[in-house]
């Protein structure tokens, strides 16, 4: 599917663009001049090799739901350099991080830091294109029909692009992600090297069967947290997302209701999908045990998915780890009209 032909799809199915709003297309009409050069250019030179690569360690997955911990697991496994991960670079222009990586990072950085560019629903810290980033945030940059984060940009029509993407996608809808996200990964192990890659994306939590279609030894590292702490950051992120991103108005019929479904649906489709999992496949993590004891949390992730490196490995992981401490959390309002239901709160 041509690049212009998933414009005309993602407007027909989510917009119009709200009139207040129309600011928020300005940095999309310069990702598609970008898109139609250096991608171009990319596809000259990288083309061939990246259709022959293959991913032939498994893949390590890091699931769970928006603001469970996906990020801060992510961080600390990520800083491994036996392993390859995703970053913002690679999420900010997927068509051409190839070339973006050889060529113009430097002058990326340079741009970054002048302005003092910060990550608004990280808390706030210093910005870096090194930063490690989700996999879905790269599709919806390319402007693929299959990614779920349509609903941040079209937050008017976010239940409908959940349903389409996540909880009851059709056969076209699957076979379109599967083909847009095996390209990235096969790109992103080619810029690699090979290595064996650490990925995060809360929506694979509900993709566990299409995962392991595609990876069948693939690895799986579910993080959870309190329901209603990640309901409250979630709300969160999602105020941030639709000041910064969205170009319609708010989720119908309202946020919290749209929160607490989705949250609903993912926990239920994780736990259907999960017991298609050998005991070497599956890690479940819990959060306020990650951050109490990160050292003794990864060593055990090493251990029962059978990753081997540890030893090599502890030295950069506790700098990480050092590096990160003073990192803390957003303070989140007291929301008491969130809905929470009973299934809502239980613990996975």
């Amino acid at each position: 599917m041509s690049i212009f032909k998933n414009i005309r799809v993602i407007f027909r199915q989510y917009g119009p663009v709200r009139l207040r709003k129309i600011h928020h297309i300005f940095p999309w009409i310069i990702r598609l001049m970008l898109i139609g050069t250096a991608g171009t250019l990319e596809r000259i030179f990288f083309g061939r090799s990246i259709r022959r690569q293959t991913v032939d360690k498994a893949p390590v997955f890091i699931i769970g739901h928006w603001r469970s911990g996906t990020t801060c697991l992510h961080q600390l496994l990520a800083s491994n350099p036996q392993w390859g991960t995703l970053t913002f670079l690679h999420a900010g222009f997927p068509e051409s991080f190839l070339l973006m990586s050889r060529i113009f990072k430097p002058l990326l950085k340079m741009i970054t830091g002048i302005f003092g560019a910060r990550i608004p629903y990280f808390n706030n810290i210093p910005f870096s294109w090194d930063f490690p980033c989700e996999e879905d945030t790269s599709l919806v940059s390319s402007l693929s029909t299959a990614s779920p984060y349509w609903a941040y940009i079209f937050p008017e029509r976010a239940g409908e692009a959940f349903d389409r993407t996540l909880f009851h996608p059709d056969q076209e809808m699957i076979q379109n992600w599967k083909k847009d996200y095996d390209h990235l990964i096969r790109k992103l192990s080619f810029h690699h090297r090979g290595k064996q890659l650490i990925l995060k994306s809360p929506a694979n939590m509900v993709r566990i069967q299409a995962l392991l279609e595609m990876y069948p030894a693939a690895k799986f590292i579910f993080i959870h947290r309190k329901p209603e702490e990640i309901l409250r950051s979630h709300k969160k992120l999602w105020q941030s997302n639709m000041r910064q991103f969205a170009l319609s108005g708010p989720p119908l019929p309202s946020l919290e209701d749209l929160i607490a479904e989705t949250y609903e649906k993912m926990i239920s489709s994780y736990e259907q999908q999960k017991s298609g999992l050998n005991s070497g496949q599956l890690l479940e993590v819990d959060y306020s045990e990650l951050k109490l004891r990160p050292e003794e949390t990864v060593r055990k992730i090493f251990s029962r998915l059978q990753m081997g490196g540890f030893g090599e490995f502890r030295p950069l992981l506790r700098a990480r780890i050092k590096a990160t401490a003073g990192y803390t959390p957003f303070r989140y309002l007291k929301f008491p009209e969130l809905p929470v239901s009973p299934t809502t709160v239980r613990n996975p």
